[in-house]
């Protein structure tokens, strides 16, 4: 599969999604949080939004979880009242993992770098 994707890059990932219609920091951290999850078998490989997170990338339910927080944190998303999520219990692709964490509220105020990098200040969104 990943030959088959050779060439592509986040850039081809972000112009799958509107961004006029979905938060672009969403967009990122997920695709450079999967990244930070394959990188120790499979580095630098090719997501798409339409990759299966089970099968296609290989992932389990904690690896899910890991992400929904990561990108959540890093994004200036809440991760408060999920279950009221139109996506809650539907995340079966990269593109749903983006529609989950989009749909949520955001935070008042975001740390730079929150999340696996934070270094601490902070930003208003």
């Amino acid at each position: 599969m990943r030959r088959l994707r050779d060439g592509e890059s986040i850039c081809n990932f972000a112009r799958s999604f509107n961004a006029r219609h979905i938060d672009t920091w969403v967009i990122r951290a997920t695709h450079q949080e999967i990244q930070h999850v394959l990188k120790s078998y499979v580095p630098h490989f090719p997501v798409r939004a339409s990759d299966s997170l089970l099968e296609d990338l290989h992932t389990n339910a904690d690896d899910v979880e890991d992400l929904v927080a990561e990108i959540a944190a890093r994004s200036g998303h809440s991760l408060d009242k999920t279950e009221s999520n139109p996506f809650y219990g539907n995340i079966h692709t990269v593109s749903d993992l983006v529609r989950f964490i989009d749909a949520q509220p955001h935070v008042t105020a975001v740390r730079v770098g929150a999340g696996r990098e934070a270094n601490g200040s902070e930003q208003k969104r």
